[in-house]
């Protein structure tokens, strides 16, 4: 009983020392809020180091991101978003959420503007075997001959070795691997994933 005493008191002492995890490091970048926020003061605090919009390639990128700190070129002329929570919300007001109208003048992202996903690529239908002719990219099935050049050494190797399993559509397993390709690359990285196997 006294070792484990001991140890605990050692523990204890050892662990009481050294740094608080609570104190802030020593050097520290502010990183601005994607409104511009105010400080503890009240001062506004639109001269920070960092644009997160910038940062995460938010300005045009297709989509309005009304609380940058900057206006986004995809908000076409819309204002800026209400700095307080306390002002209103139009397009809440005039009920123009949800109406099937993409409003990018919206305190809040509208999810009527969110573009909708191609159903080849939601139905696993490229790299199918199958040539579909409705989807919104040229379905590599069609082709003649799918090319593997699209893939990296390490992909055609990883793909080579996917397997449907568990219900899991092999389509699956390739569209994850070439998740940060976009549009006609994403679906020609599927169809080459699945012809390598």
């Amino acid at each position: 009983m006294k070792v484990f005493a001991s140890i605990l008191v050692a523990l204890s002492i050892g662990c009481a020392g050294g740094d608080d995890l609570n104190d802030p490091p020593e050097t520290s970048t502010r990183v601005m809020s994607p409104a511009g926020g105010k400080t503890d003061d009240g001062a506004s605090n639109t001269t920070s180091e960092i644009d997160a919009c910038e940062v995460h390639e938010l300005y045009n990128d297709g989509y309005c991101d009304p609380y940058c700190a900057e206006p986004d070129p995809d908000c076409e002329g819309s204002e800026r978003a209400p700095d307080s929570e306390s002002e209103t919300d139009a397009c809440a007001e005039e009920e123009r959420y949800d109406d099937g109208v993409c409003d990018t003048d919206c305190r809040v992202f509208d999810e009527d503007c969110a573009a909708e996903e191609d159903i080849c690529l939601s139905e696993y239908r490229y790299g199918d075997g199958t040539c579909d002719e409705d989807c919104d990219w040229v379905d590599t099935d069609c082709a003649d001959e799918v090319d593997l050049s699209v893939l990296e050494d390490w992909e055609r190797s990883a793909c080579s070795g996917f397997r449907s399993v568990g219900g899991v559509p092999v389509q699956e397993l390739a569209r994850s691997l070439c998740i940060e390709r976009e549009d006609q690359a994403l679906v020609d990285c599927i169809g080459a994933c699945v012809a390598a196997r």
